[in-house]
């Protein structure tokens, strides 16, 4: 993911890599920001219940494990992969 309209190494926002979000250009466990697994966006390295963040489901981001329209943070034009930038994105906000 990059800043604005660029593709451009400087502007590397975010690198998704295995599951895994990471902050820049790096896939070091140091900048590491999440874990995508399932349709679930957990903090950091963990998949645990108690580290779960946003949960995506057709292009929309939940807050937490919940689809309730309540809990809409974001909706995206893409699947799993534009909803995951999305809630990252949100994250780092």
């Amino acid at each position: 993911m990059y800043r604005g309209d660029s593709t451009s190494y400087s502007n590397q926002i975010l690198t998704f890599n295995n599951e895994k979000v990471y902050r820049g250009d790096s896939t070091s466990y140091s900048n590491l920001i999440a874990t995508i697994r399932d349709g679930k966006v957990y903090q950091g390295d963990s998949t645990s219940y108690s580290n779960l963040i946003a949960t995506i489901r057709n292009g929309k981001v939940y807050r937490g494990d919940s689809t309730s329209y309540s809990n809409l943070i974001a909706t995206t034009d893409g699947g799993e992969a534009s909803g995951a930038a999305a809630a990252v994105f949100i994250i780092l906000m």
